[in-house]
């Protein structure tokens, strides 16, 4: 796909990236994408992280807490320039950038996180090659990929998606590139608290500490992660 193509397409679709300017609100609104930056923060304090694919920014900001420095990258510079404005730090950068193309960035990193991004780049094998190139040895990659024969059941008609990738192939694309590799499926425990907090707001909620991720590549869930060590 070319790089003009693929800009206009994410970055005109709102539902691509969520325009929240905190990430109280993130967490309110969006709770199921920003569990996967709590997921990956055990995996960030004091280490260089980059984000790809990081949308407006409020992932970037989150690992940043903990994190020593993190670089978030990403193709639209509508939400490049939300995240500069809204989540921007002394040890967090935004730049736009292709994530199929030549990172604009300096060094390697301790850890690269990229959720939700693998299904919409083609060729998936150089996307992974990139992460690759910019991991210091023993680093870790933290990805996450919606479920794809669920999604494609689900959302045939979401052309974003370009990739609909099973368990099987989301193994066949990421155990040959890392020496260790975890994978993991994210749920929603309703509990309690949850059903006491839908009651009080009187709509479908989500909390963000009632998501869980357990070992393996669940068949019903809507999304997966792999943690892959070089």
């Amino acid at each position: 796909m070319a790089k003009a193509s693929l800009e206009k397409r994410i970055s005109v679709d709102d539902a691509s990236f969520h325009f929240l300017p905190t990430v109280s609100e993130v967490a309110d609104k969006r709770a199921a994408c920003l569990a996967r930056y709590v997921f990956a923060e055990k995996f960030i304090k004091g280490r260089t992280v980059c984000d790809v694919a990081c949308g407006t920014g409020y992932g970037s900001s989150y690992l940043a807490r903990t994190a020593k420095q993190v670089v978030g990258i990403d193709i639209s510079i509508e939400a490049i320039d939300w995240a500069q404005k809204h989540f921007g730090a002394d040890n967090v950068t935004f730049l736009k950038a292709d994530v199929i193309e030549s990172w604009p960035v300096q060094g390697r990193f301790d850890v690269v996180t990229s959720f939700e991004t693998m299904e919409h780049v083609k060729p998936p094998e150089r996307f992974l090659d990139l992460i690759n190139e910019h991991l210091l040895p023993g680093a870790t990659l933290l990805l996450s990929v919606p479920n794809g024969p669920r999604d494609l059941l689900n959302h045939s008609d979401n052309h974003r998606h370009l990739q609909h990738f099973s368990d099987v192939e989301l193994k066949s694309l990421i155990n040959p590139r890392f020496s260790q590799v975890k994978y993991f499926s994210q749920v929603y425990v309703k509990n309690l608290r949850h059903y006491l907090a839908k009651l009080l707001k009187m709509k479908s909620i989500r909390l963000l500490s009632n998501f869980v991720f357990v070992p393996g590549l669940l068949p019903n869930v809507k999304t997966w992660l792999a943690v892959a060590h070089k």
